[in-house]
């Protein structure tokens, strides 16, 4: 798995498996079939496609919309919502949500 901890400006689609320690500046997207650990930031949204697998240790400032992988949030993010009826999302006790209007 690629140990990335880059500065990158979005949009973003991740297309391989990695551990991101870095700083996404826009948008996110994890294609399907994809293994995401996020420890870094993404300044806006984290798309989670189909199949993908995403585990948010650090923060999404945006909303985090899950069309269909399996999401494990430990940090912070501002919204979740869950766009598929296949979306698995586990919010963690530790975790914070800062809009506690938009959970799923």
């Amino acid at each position: 798995m690629l140990d990335n901890n880059s500065q990158i400006h979005g949009p973003v689609e991740v297309e391989k498996d990695q551990i991101f320690r870095g700083q996404i500046i826009g948008d996110a997207t994890v294609v399907g079939g994809v293994k995401f650990v996020l420890y870094g930031q993404v300044s806006q949204n984290l798309f989670v496609e189909l199949d993908s697998v995403v585990e948010v240790n650090g923060m999404v400032n945006g909303t985090v919309f899950n069309k269909g992988g399996t999401v494990e949030i430990h940090g912070i993010v501002g919204s979740v919502k869950d766009l598929a009826s296949v979306a698995k999302t586990r919010i963690a006790p530790n975790a914070v949500v800062l809009d506690q209007n938009h959970i799923r």
